[in-house]
């Protein structure tokens, strides 16, 4: 049924996969959030690009990440992710809560598992794609997902990393810090920092959404009050926000990026 209503991340529950509750992110924890998704999000398509080496694309992420942390190392022989394994770990902790899990090798295959107790004495086992699944499921429900295209042509995949690269420059001094947004999410509410701790970064960031949306249109409201504006162009601050697969934001006309390319 595609009209199914799902409110499981804006109420802040788990989702489930194979029996295990994967819990939000809370805003007390988003800082540690930020500083250790990473281990989620590394782009395996670039790296195999990057290194001529197909063979990337065959490993399940998972595999991958577990391979480049114990391999991956700079011109002097220190690794790149020395942190690599306990930050993924620490990650886990976070969003599998009171769930014990263990990463492990598989001595029969020699690759990387995840035993995690869903119930007493009953353990279940993540592998290979499987933690595709879970990783999805942790960026999706902390909006922090981004769907990627994939095999694109290494020049359709050059000028999307110069837009991106665009975008961030564009917009780096209008967005406000995560600091500014909590205390204007604050002022604006009436919730005290205590009771956003308690919120999931989905409900923080939706919330924050849909309050610039009211902001714009009291303006709007405002301003055609006054005249200036014809009474059928003002919005309804309860219209649809279509989700978008995280590249529309970063559309730019082919003349902005040229004018772009000749200042970097």
């Amino acid at each position: 049924m595609n009209n199914e209503v799902d409110l499981t991340d804006i109420w802040g529950d788990p989702r489930t996969y194979k029996g295990i509750k994967i819990y939000p992110i809370l805003m007390k924890d988003i800082a540690e959030f930020y500083n250790k998704s990473y281990p989620l999000t590394i782009d395996k398509e670039g790296i195999s690009a990057a290194f001529n080496n197909p063979q990337i694309l065959t490993m399940s992420y998972f595999d991958f990440y577990i391979i480049l942390i114990c391999m991956a190392i700079n011109e002097n022989g220190d690794k790149l992710f020395p942190t690599g394994l306990e930050d993924l770990f620490r990650l886990l902790q976070l969003v599998f809560r009171e769930q014990q899990f263990s990463i492990a090798t598989n001595l029969q295959t020699g690759k990387p598992v995840i035993f995690i107790e869903i119930v007493r004495n009953k353990t279940v086992t993540i592998k290979g794609s499987e933690f595709d699944k879970l990783k999805e499921t942790i960026l999706k429900q902390n909006n922090a997902y981004m769907e990627k295209p994939q095999n694109l042509h290494p020049e359709v995949q050059k000028a999307i990393e110069k837009a991106i690269e665009y975008h961030n420059k564009k917009n780096k001094e209008k967005m406000a810090t995560l600091e500014e947004q909590i205390a204007s999410y604050s002022a604006a509410t009436g919730k005290s920092f205590d009771e956003i701790k308690k919120m999931t970064k989905y409900q923080f960031d939706f919330g924050i959404s849909r309050l610039s949306l009211l902001m714009s249109c009291k303006m709007i409201w405002a301003m055609s009050a006054s005249g200036m504006i014809p009474a059928e162009d003002i919005p309804n601050w309860l219209q649809h926000m279509p989700k978008t697969n995280g590249y529309e934001d970063i559309l730019v006309c082919d003349k902005e990026l040229e004018k772009f390319n000749g200042v970097t």
